[in-house]
């Protein structure tokens, strides 16, 4: 658990350092967007068999975009903001985002916001309140995990 408050913070602390600068309380815009990428089909499928929507519920545009330049010492398969619209009963029109560190197969995926540690197996990775939680909130809501999220609803 040591290891992924360690990955979970130094993500935090990378994506945040990536918003850019302020000015006049407004985030400026970074002038390119960041890549995303559809996610491959072992990383697909270990999402979807952590899904537990009551009436069954699947995933559709599932999005990475990685942490670039990774954390240092985090190098080896990357970090990467996961996002994906949930489909199923009471969930459809819901976009979750989970955090993710290393290769497909060999991955620690912990879910970074309300609705994916609500309906993810990955969600209870972070008790809420924990620093891992707060971390992965933190992630779910910097310019990596915001773009994740607009890639996963068509952007």
């Amino acid at each position: 658990m040591p290891r992924l408050m360690l990955v979970l913070l130094a993500l935090s602390a990378s994506s945040l350092a990536a918003c850019g600068d302020e000015k006049g309380g407004e985030k400026q815009e970074t002038a390119k967007k960041l890549p995303c990428e559809k996610a491959d089909a072992a990383f697909v499928g270990a999402l979807k068999s952590s899904l537990t929507i009551e009436g069954g519920g699947g995933l559709k545009r599932v999005r990475v975009v990685k942490v670039d330049p990774p954390p240092a010492g985090f190098g080896r398969g990357g970090i990467f903001a996961v996002a994906a619209q949930l489909t199923g009963p009471g969930v459809e029109g819901t976009t979750g985002i989970w955090v993710a560190n290393g290769s497909p197969g060999n991955e620690l995926i912990i879910g970074a916001n309300s609705e994916t540690r609500e309906v993810s197996d990955f969600g209870g990775a972070a008790n809420p309140d924990s620093p891992a939680a707060d971390s992965a909130t933190s992630v779910a809501e910097s310019e990596v995990g915001q773009r994740a999220v607009e890639c996963a609803e068509g952007g």
